[in-house]
């Protein structure tokens, strides 16, 4: 069913390709369509000579080059930067690993009259978590998302 709904809605643009998407495709989907997007945003913005519009709320800094119709390079590089950022993030698995520091020292401990267990930290545990500078990363990848969620459709030359 699904071969058959994305074929045709390939040749309606008069493209004739095969796109076959296996059950295991689905299993991480999110990484899968960023293993195309991420090389194809970085393609567009090399070979696109022009921008398009920018809303002034989707960019942190005012810019000086804005023209009467809200055209901006600047704000169209940076939106374009800042997808282009958070789908290389989303290849990474958008790892925790860079957050933590310190060292890891800790033992499991039985709990008397019980089959569970609990962790204990040993003198040397010194691992902590930087749940702030997590939070701006997330929502920094979140936000890219959301940019090429709300400029898909300006993704043409």
């Amino acid at each position: 069913f699904l071969d058959v709904t994305l074929n045709k809605i390939l040749q309606f643009n008069k493209r004739t390709e095969i796109v076959r998407i296996d059950r295991s495709d689905t299993l991480d989907l999110y990484t899968d369509l960023a293993q195309i997007i991420h090389p194809a945003l970085i393609e567009f913005k090399k070979r696109n000579d022009g921008c398009f519009e920018v809303k002034p709320d989707d960019c942190p800094f005012r810019v000086d080059d804005e023209s009467d119709t809200g055209f901006s390079e600047q704000r169209y590089n940076w939106v374009m930067d800042e997808m282009i950022w958070a789908f290389k993030e989303v290849l990474n698995d958008l790892s925790q690993e860079r957050f933590w520091s310190g060292e890891s020292d800790f033992f499991f401990e039985d709990i008397p009259g019980s089959t569970k267990q609990r962790v204990v930290k040993g003198p040397n545990h010194t691992r902590v978590f930087d749940s702030e500078a997590f939070a701006q990363h997330k929502a920094r990848v979140d936000n890219g998302l959301r940019l090429f969620g709300a400029y898909y459709l300006n993704l043409w030359i």
